[in-house]
């Protein structure tokens, strides 16, 4: 599967945000600090695995807006979206909702996420598909 967008509605730093230019290959963001890199990075991990304690101050967004956002991926069956949100994003127990749409239109929930993945967990997506200056730094 490819990024092919990105929308954020409201994440972090980041409000109305959309970023479709993703290249074939190898796609680095970078920017000065305190740019949003990391935001954008923490956005795509929460879209596909959830809420953790590291991404839950990432919610409610700073600027306001809905807290939440999709990315679409092109895979052998055409573009899917998988869209992520909050709907009280100032409670803090409140539990985040879900939609993967598939190029046919229909809906599914987090298990067909899980399978979509193909068993990549969080952490070697971390580790190994989606490194942060973060990740990089620990590794010294």
């Amino acid at each position: 599967m490819k990024l092919t967008r990105l929308e954020v509605a409201g994440y972090g730093v980041w409000t109305g945000l959309r970023v479709e230019d993703f290249g074939p290959g190898l796609n680095v963001i970078f920017g000065p600090n305190e740019a949003g890199k990391t935001t954008l990075l923490e956005f795509i991990r929460w879209v596909l695995y959830g809420s953790s304690s590291r991404r839950r101050r990432y919610i409610p967004p700073l600027h306001g807006g809905t807290a939440g956002g999709s990315i679409q991926l092109a895979g052998n069956d055409g573009l899917l979206e998988i869209a992520r949100w909050r709907p009280d994003p100032a409670d803090p127990l409140a539990e985040d909702q879900l939609a993967v749409r598939t190029a046919d239109g229909s809906q599914h929930d987090g298990e067909f996420l899980a399978a979509l993945l193909g068993g990549v967990d969080e952490a070697t997506f971390s580790n190994v598909l989606a490194i942060s200056l973060w990740e990089l730094q620990e590794l010294a």
